[in-house]
């Protein structure tokens, strides 16, 4: 419900709790109905778990005001109402009780004006009464046949007609979920008085607050009960016989559409009170239940967000320094087909409404789900919204986390295929997981798997949540990125962002490679064999990238392959011409934009080959020209670029905004740049 603009909030939980943690203090909204300002239309009371009693004055029907709720096409939306205001005694002091205050209202006094009964901090139940103007006497203990009312703390009161005599009835629940009635009585006055309490049963869960309503339509008021896990419980009137009532367990309140838990129970929070009244005038009783809540969320381009500026300095930082924002897609594991067209579809409006390109983008899943029962719709949806990659999700029915779980510690990207086993490159899905958590303790160390990853060429994908370690826990963000720059260092990696990665991917798996001989090498190698001469066989490559998706962009025709030599050619080493190349562990690393030649020739003939300078990795796209006396560099994609240069002699390497690194023992130059595309130019430092 929205009050001056924003949504109802009161009192905080004391301490953090994620999602999934016990709650064991009663912090919840109290609501009750009550016109206090004589207009007509009910104010909304509520109680705070801080002791507050609060009223927000009804405002009626206000045009957008819920624009931000996606609400069913075909309902009204509430009423709206005004700002918080503090109850008051008529000194003008604020209402309040010690703490956790929870209130119904109802004129108990028969004078036309509503009174107020209030759950105390001891258990016991009072009565502030309703003043001219709106304010209320200062609490007195609301008796029962000359008793305090009294239960488990806090209690939790209701009024309504529980017995079909026309007179209220009051309905207590309890800190241990007991649930007692109170039935009413009306003097000649007007005033009700109550007898003494019957209990009427005890649920399993605490913090029972009961409602008052007839839910099957049979004429009897039944009563709702909400508790501290958030259900509410139906306990409908039935005759057990010889003039005595029972009440039967009905089960929950069920939604119309499932839960993240794959059932309908209707569940939105922890402490759950339900109150029943039309707040949107159609004739038909709404249901209002205040909770704890794990949190309230706000959409990212909803005018009233209250996070508007920094939002927009973080989308002007990514477009100043050229770094891609795509979506965080969240959908639980039940989220029906429908509801996911329509989750993406407002993503990619609030992605527009805010100026960030949607265009051929990627994903990786909050809290990693995607649908259960059917294990490829999320990935569907998504392909169909123009979404082309993912690389962080939790397949269906698999229990343990990307990056925790064994399941994930050798993950490869792989295109997702349709029914007949061969991937849509019209419109390509590529699926990927991040590497495990990086663990360097000797007892949960998993250096081991990077280790392993390195040895065998294999990209790794490592995902963080940086924003949780700011501002006091810094040194271990430094120690993964401190251990992956070494790794990079050692093993001639390249850093990359997501789409970078997984544009590089996808030319690497859509692009042919053809390796022929042409003839005239083949008879040339023959007669030198015949003459008994040197022989360096080799081979050609050919990059076919016609049939690479759209979704490569500029990585497009950047393929990298590695040359085994293998047994019969042991005792030789791979060369090559291609200008991106190394050779590490035996093994020959080139960069094939669209051809390169490959020889087996003597180590000592390798060696002399190899001395010239080349290129030895680069993460982006680029175009290199060779003059007699200097190269020139063009690095083709924006954001980080980073190139590494091979040279036994001094290099003077220029451009705007570098920063050149030498390694004098490895004789490399690793240069970085950050923002849009750089030209630089290499050439022979003088002597």
């Amino acid at each position: 419900l929205s009050a001056d603009g924003e949504a109802i909030r009161l009192a905080n939980y004391p301490d953090y709790r994620s999602l999934g943690d016990p709650i064991t203090l009663p912090y919840r909204a109290y609501p009750a109905l009550a016109d206090l300002t004589g207009d007509g239309r009910p104010d909304l009371i509520v109680g705070s778990a801080d002791g507050g009693l609060y009223v927000y004055r009804n405002a009626g029907e206000t045009e957008g005001a819920y624009a931000g709720q996606q609400l069913p096409a075909e309902l009204k939306a509430p009423a709206v109402f005004a700002r918080r205001e503090p109850l008051r005694l008529p000194s003008g002091e604020p209402l309040k009780t010690g703490s956790y205050a929870s209130v119904a209202a109802y004129d108990l006094n028969g004078d036309a004006r509503p009174d107020l009964l209030i759950g105390q901090p001891d258990g016991t139940l009072a009565v502030a009464y309703g003043e001219a103007g709106g304010a209320f006497k200062a609490p007195v203990p609301l008796l029962a046949d000359g008793k305090p009312i009294r239960g488990a703390a806090p209690i939790a009161p209701a009024v309504g007609d529980v017995t079909g005599d026309g007179i209220p009835d009051l309905v207590i629940g309890d800190a241990d979920g007991q649930v007692t009635l109170y039935r009413g009585s009306r003097g000649a006055n007007g005033a009700i008085a109550w007898h003494a309490g019957e209990a009427l049963f005890k649920l399993s869960a605490r913090f029972a607050a009961p409602s008052v309503r007839d839910m099957n339509g049979d004429g009897k008021a039944d009563l709702i009960v909400g508790t501290g896990e958030g259900d509410l419980r139906v306990f409908v009137q039935e005759d057990s016989g010889a003039g005595r009532t029972a009440w039967v367990d009905k089960g929950i309140i069920e939604a119309a559409t499932v839960n993240q838990l794959g059932n309908h129970a209707l569940v939105g929070g922890h402490n759950a009170v339900p109150l029943w009244y039309d707040l949107n005038g159609d004739g038909k009783d709404d249901l209002i239940v205040g909770q704890l809540e794990f949190g309230i969320p706000s959409t990212v381009d909803d005018p009233k967000f209250p996070y508007t500026d920094q939002l927009n300095e973080f989308i002007r930082y990514t477009k100043d320094n050229r770094l891609e924002l795509y979506p965080h897609i969240f959908v639980h594991n039940f989220t029906s087909d429908a509801q996911e067209k329509q989750e993406i579809a407002l993503h990619q409006k609030a992605f527009e409404k805010l100026g960030i390109p949607w265009g051929m983008t990627g994903t990786n899943q909050h809290t990693w789900r995607i649908n259960n029962p059917d294990r490829s719709q999320t990935l569907r949806n998504e392909r169909e919204s123009g979404v082309w990659f993912n690389f962080g999700f939790k397949p269906s029915h698999i229990k343990a986390d990307p990056r925790l779980g064994v399941e994930y510690n050798w993950g490869l990207p792989f295109l997702m295929t349709d029914a007949a086993g061969e991937p849509d490159l019209s419109k390509p899905m590529m699926l990927n997981t991040p590497a495990p958590v990086l663990r360097t303790d000797k007892h949960y160390s998993t250096k081991d798997i990077f280790e392993a990853y390195a040895a065998l060429d294999l990209p790794i994908d490592y995902f963080e949540h940086i924003e949780y370690h700011f501002p006091t826990r810094v040194p271990e963000l430094l120690e993964f990125v401190r251990y992956l720059d070494k790794l990079r260092d050692d093993y001639s990696y390249n850093f990359m962002t997501e789409p970078q990665m997984a544009r590089s991917f996808l030319n690497a798996m859509t692009t042919r490679v053809e390796l022929y001989r042409p003839w005239h090498e083949v008879v040339t190698d023959c007669v030198k064999k015949m003459l008994g001469m040197t022989v360096e066989p080799g081979f050609r490559v050919k990059a076919l990238t016609a049939d690479v998706p759209a979704q490569a962009a500029e990585y497009r025709g950047t393929l990298g392959l590695v040359v085994d030599r293998g047994q019969p050619y042991a005792a030789k080493q791979a060369v090559t011409d291609a200008e991106v190349r190394d050779t590490r562990s035996g093994k020959l690393y080139l960069g094939v934009p669209q051809m390169a030649a490959i020889r087996f020739v003597s180590p000592e003939r390798a060696e002399a080959l190899g001395s010239e300078p080349h290129l030895t990795r680069t993460n982006v796209p680029y175009e290199l020209q060779k003059s007699a006396d200097r190269w020139t560099l063009k690095l083709n994609a924006p954001g980080m670029q980073q190139v590494q240069i091979y040279s036994a002699e001094p290099l003077t390497i220029e451009g705007s905004g570098l920063t050149v690194d030498r390694d004098e023992a490895k004789a490399t130059y690793t240069v970085t740049h950050y923002g849009d595309p750089v030209t630089l130019t290499v050439a022979k430092a003088a002597r």
